[in-house]
């Protein structure tokens, strides 16, 4: 190991932010940077909400505690020699296995042997048993070096490289030809045991395998061509189970238009080698302005517009880019607004208006049929742009989340981990929600439930409005479900969820007066009282 490695792990030994990691080093961002990626490749740390620690293995703990014992007995090669002294070898076999020169394997050895770690027996070199921690961390090397190619193993599942022809499937790049991007390769890449893949199977596995900037780039290129064709939550579970979500989320940041591994200029010229079409991006405010002016232009009456979703993150700085402006009107305004669009070359339908630079999403009052633009939401909503008869302004940053939480597509579940790391207030959310659900028909606020659960599910966020939202929801779930009289038995079964967390419930909804209890052939049954329900 390289010594800025064994002394970032010392420092890693408590979480610790980049910036921090930095000044604590005293060592330039570039070779912080890279040894972070290198000891992250590794499997030695991670990196969690851009905060890293050691992994939580073996080896990652071993290493720093022989680290602290003896600081110079992993750097450079001396690794090398250790990793096969787990047998009785010769001075001749030791400089072969290890491919270190003969001068520098006695130079360990005698280094080895000074610190009680490596015994001699004749001519013949080993490890001292004794010393635990080494001969454990040994073994584990040994280990992982026992089946050459194999780059991930869990149980009978595992990853291989190999130039020879194996029984597994063929996945990752081997298939790419088979799906339109045509390479050419000097080896075949494996899964284990051999059966049929999925794309999204396929698209994770090279991502596992990639290394290089070509190749990252290449399965950046297949996610983009089979995305609408693949199921975000299925990638990301398999993300998880490999541990390459943060590779996952370099290519999401590259697609954004964000900084990573490569420009995107020059993802676009290999976008455009292999035929693959990327859909352009309102990537700056100019860009949303520019479009303002246009409107405005042709405009001949008042008229206000709502800006929502990822415009309205662009504008404020939370995103570089968006796919679409998603913007809402009043019914008043909704046909002067596309009569507009039309006039300067987008063509309508359906709301949806597109142009070759952009795409445009019009929303009458409500988004999707779930939550409207109420008077609440106008009210905190603030004017960004005005020009001579149009009015932008950005909804408030709670309403942007609400309005997310509703379309719940992948891309808005990433939004709303951002906007979440915006210091919101989720009293005005949950009110929001509250107080547009009892004008529905149906259960919206579901949306917003699943919507925390997801967060706090797959990046650890609790929103302190989760509770009482639960609560709310399973009333009336309950309510819902008990338009026919009921007992609770058919209840736990209908809904799924515990007996004693129904029966809770039951007894606040029959406090309240919005249902009533009826005996019917001996067992207690529960019904709708007839109550208006909110």
């Amino acid at each position: 190991m390289k010594k800025s490695e064994i002394e970032l792990l010392k420092l890693l030994e408590k979480e610790r932010k980049f910036g921090e990691i930095v000044s604590l080093s005293k060592k330039s961002k570039a070779l912080v940077s890279r040894t972070l990626k290198q000891l992250k490749e590794k499997g030695l740390i991670k990196k969690v909400n851009n905060a890293y620690s050691l992994s939580k293995n073996p080896k990652s703990y071993l290493i720093l505690e022989i680290s602290k014992e003896y600081p110079n007995l992993l750097i450079g090669k001396r690794e090398n020699v250790l990793k096969v002294l787990n047998k009785k070898r010769s001075l001749s076999e030791i400089q072969a296995l290890s491919k270190v020169s003969l001068k520098q394997v006695l130079e360990y050895l005698k280094e080895f042997k000074s610190y009680g770690i490596v015994l001699k027996e004749g001519e013949k070199y080993f490890l001292n048993e004794e010393k635990k921690n080494v001969f454990e961390l040994v073994r584990i090397l040994s280990l992982e070096e026992r089946e050459p190619g194999v780059i991930w193993k869990r149980g009978e599942e595992k990853l291989k490289v190999s130039r020879e022809l194996e029984e597994g499937a063929l996945t990752a790049f081997s298939v790419f030809p088979n799906f339109g991007i045509k390479i050419f390769l000097p080896q075949n890449y494996y899964f284990f045991p051999k059966r049929k893949l999925e794309k999204e199977e396929v698209f994770v596995h090279s991502l596992v395998f990639a290394s290089s900037i070509q190749e990252k780039i290449l399965v950046s290129l297949f996610y983009v061509k089979f995305k609408d064709q693949m199921d975000e939550r299925t990638i990301f579970s398999l993300t998880k189970k490999f541990g390459i979500l943060e590779k996952f989320e370099e290519i999401k940041n590259l697609l954004e238009g964000k900084e990573s591994f490569v420009s995107y200029k020059e993802f676009l010229e290999k976008a455009r080698e292999y035929g693959i079409k990327i859909e352009r991006k309102v990537s700056q405010t100019q860009d949303l302005i520019k479009i303002f002016e246009e409107v405005d232009k042709q405009l001949e009456k008042k008229c206000k517009i709502y800006l929502t979703g990822g415009a309205n993150m662009v504008l404020r700085g939370l995103k570089i880019s968006t796919k679409d402006i998603d913007i809402i009107v009043s019914k008043r305004d909704f046909d002067k607004i596309l009569k507009v669009l039309a006039s300067i070359g987008f063509s309508c339908k359906h709301g949806i208006c597109e142009r070759e630079d952009c795409r445009i999403d019009i929303f009458k009052e409500k988004i999707l049929r779930g939550y409207r633009l109420s008077v609440e939401i106008r009210k905190r909503a603030k004017m960004v742009w005005k020009g001579k008869n149009l009015k932008v302004y950005l909804l408030s940053l709670e309403d942007v989340f609400l309005f997310k939480s509703y379309a719940s597509r992948e891309v808005d579940i990433d939004d709303c981990r951002i906007l979440a790391a915006q210091n919101l207030n989720w009293k005005v959310i949950l009110e929001e929600c509250l107080r547009q659900q009892a004008k529905e028909k149906k259960l919206i606020s579901l949306t917003l439930l699943d919507m925390l659960v997801e967060l706090k599910k797959r990046y650890k966020i609790r929103v302190p409005i989760e509770r009482k939202l639960e609560s709310f929801v399973l009333k009336r779930i309950v309510l819902n479900a008990l338009k026919k009289p009921k007992s609770v038995k058919e209840l736990v079964y209908e809904i799924q969820k515990p007996e004693s967390t129904l029966r809770k419930v039951l007894r606040e909804l029959l406090k309240e007066g919005k249902i009533k209890k009826i005996k019917r052939k001996k067992r207690a049954e529960f019904v709708r009282s007839g109550k208006k329900i909110h």
